[in-house]
């Protein structure tokens, strides 16, 4: 007796030849293409590099929120100063 096995459509070439060979692994009969959902959606390289870049692009934010401490200095202790009145 064989048993039919229900095809998808592959990601990578399009064709419906995705086929479920054991729980967590996918093959594509066309194009040899493999997926292993036993790991989650995403890999640890995948992890790795998205958490990366949201710790680079906060730095960045924070690295440019005050890109001259200088400037914003002098202009704060000119505020504070107390304005003399040349008019007596």
């Amino acid at each position: 007796m064989s048993q039919q096995q229900d095809t998808m459509e592959c990601p990578r070439c399009g064709e419906k030849g995705l086929v479920r060979r054991s729980q967590n692994l996918y093959q594509c009969l066309s194009c040899n293409f493999r997926r292993d959902f036993s790991q989650g959606f995403f890999g640890k390289e995948t992890l790795l590099t998205v958490v990366g870049l949201i710790i680079l692009i906060l730095l960045l934010l924070l690295v440019n929120k005050n890109p001259n401490p200088q400037d914003s200095s002098e202009g704060l202790n000119s505020t504070l100063k107390p304005k003399i009145n040349s008019n007596k």
